[in-house]
Order: C-alpha cells, then sequence, then structure tokens
C-alpha cells in the first residue's frame, strides 16, 4: 500500500475528532441533508498552504487541521502542500499538490449508513478510501470531473489528472495527438487500488468503480491496480497499470497522523 494516511478508524487520535461533530450536531439524530446544515466533515493532517474558498476564483482562508469543511467549499492546494477531509461517515479524501476538490453533496443516516456523496475535482490528485455509505449502498458516491464522472462502487482509489502525452507514456496510444485540440485536452486516471473481484473477503466489498466521458461512454473498473484514461469523449479499456503509476506518495505533502509504516507494510 502506498506511503499515506488510511482511514480514520487506523488512527485513534482523529475517531474523538469525528465523534465530537457528531454528538454536537443534529447529526446524530434522525437523516441528515447537510445541505441545510452545510458541514460534511473536517480538516485533517494539513502541510502548507491550503485554501478554502466558497468559489472557483474568491480568495480563500487558509486551512488548519480541525477546520469544518462545509458543502461547496473549494480546497486548494499549491506544489507544496496536500491535506485530508474526514467525512462524518469516516470516508476520506486525501488530496495532493496542485489540486482543487469541493464536496458538493453530502447526506448521511448515522443509524443506518445510508446516504449519498458527490464531489467535484477539477484537477490534481487525490486518494479516496470509501467510508459507510458507499458500503451500505454501492452506488451512492459520485466524483464529478471535468471531462465525465465517476461512480464508486465501494473501494480505495486513485484519481490523478494528467496530459495527453503523460497518458501516452503510460499506456502507448491512448489518445489521438494529431490535431493540437486532440494533444492538449484535459485527461484524467483513475486506478483501483483495493482488492479487486479476484482478491477479496467476507468482510468488505470489492473495489470497483465506473468511469463516464461527457459523451456516455463507459467503463468498470473492478481489478486491482487496474484503470482507465477519461478524457470528453474518451474512456480508455481497463488495463492494469505499472505499480508505480497506480500508486501516489502522499507522504510529503501532509502532516503524518500516525506513525509511518515500515517498508514491509506498503
Amino acid at each position: 500500500m502506498q506511503n499515506d494516511v488510511a482511514t480514520t478508524r487506523s488512527y485513534p487520535k482523529l475517531a474523538p475528532m469525528m465523534r465530537a461533530i457528531m454528538l454536537c450536531s443534529p447529526l446524530a439524530l434522525d437523516t441528515v441533508e447537510i445541505a441545510s446544515l452545510e458541514m460534511a466533515g473536517v480538516s485533517a493532517a494539513v502541510t502548507g498552504d491550503v485554501t478554502m474558498a466558497k468559489a472557483t476564483g474568491e480568495i480563500g482562508v487558509l486551512v488548519e487541521s480541525g477546520m469544518p469543511v462545509y458543502l461547496g467549499d473549494r480546497i486548494t492546494t499549491t506544489s507544496r502542500s496536500g491535506m485530508q477531509i474526514l467525512l462524518l461517515d469516516e470516508t476520506v479524501f486525501t488530496i495532493g499538490p496542485n489540486s482543487d476538490i469541493a464536496i458538493d453533496e453530502f447526506v448521511y443516516d448515522p443509524a443506518t449508513g445510508d446516504g449519498r456523496i458527490v464531489a467535484d475535482m477539477a484537477r490534481g490528485v487525490m486518494r479516496f478510501v470509501t467510508g459507510k455509505i458507499p458500503l451500505n449502498n454501492p452506488s451512492s458516491m459520485d466524483i464529478n470531473l471535468p471531462v465525465g464522472s465517476i461512480g464508486i462502487r465501494g473501494t480505495i482509489g486513485l484519481i490523478r489528472s494528467v496530459s495527453v502525452e503523460e497518458a501516452n507514456q503510460i499506456m502507448p496510444g491512448s489518445f489521438d495527438t494529431s490535431t493540437p485540440e486532440n494533444a492538449n485536452q484535459q485527461v484524467f486516471m483513475a486506478v483501483n487500488q483495493g482488492p479487486g473481484l479476484a482478491r477479496n473477503d467476507t468482510t468488505s466489498r470489492p473495489g470497483a468503480f465506473a468511469v463516464t466521458d461527457q459523451n456516455g461512454n463507459s467503463e468498470n473498473i473492478t481489478g486491482e491496480n487496474f484503470g482507465v484514461f477519461v478524457s470528453g469523449t474518451v474512456v480508455t479499456e481497463p488495463a492494469r497499470f505499472p505499480q508505480g503509476v497506480a500508486t501516489f506518495d502522499f507522504s510529503t505533502n501532509l502532516v503524518r497522523t500516525a506513525s509511518r509504516r515500515t517498508n514491509d507494510d506498503r
């Protein structure tokens, strides 16, 4: 496993923070639509200058660990910064450098674990570890991209914006570069890092997600370390990505909230 921070369940110092949020708000009562309360989670493991703004282009405030994250807040990181967003259902977004991400929708019933998550990713790199909502309902989490969308079915995954040239270096022939328009189009990479259908136990849902472009072309990713590239008009066929591409080292862009894993633990 790559060297970054995992879910709140693995970090007892973060668990009381999440419980306090739950107990101090009406979230602990009945089905909660955060649109009325606007709070979706809390920031953690913040390193460097991370800003949070209500709209793209606004001057944001600097984020510190423990600050609440509200619906629509745009999280922007620099080349030397990163952070985590810990949602109230224990879903975790680990955000790397040069990224722009927001939580657009969060509905959660703590009693049943039911709800819905919708995030927006404009650029950058992000790792997600799904919590209780996708576990109970595998079609309840989506990540919208400028070129399409990713429907999460309960897993660990990596999403990263790349250039056409980078995509073709990783998987030759993925994109046509015969015209300037094609050569300069925006592309995202999505890789399934969770246990695939071939390696899964009885306590966890097989990792899977569906990637769809703006034309409705779609591919399902069910294999561990399998992924696709997606542009506005193309979703490549799922393929096994090299280990160095299928992971990302967030350690230099995050404040460590627990002791480092050894090489044998990765």
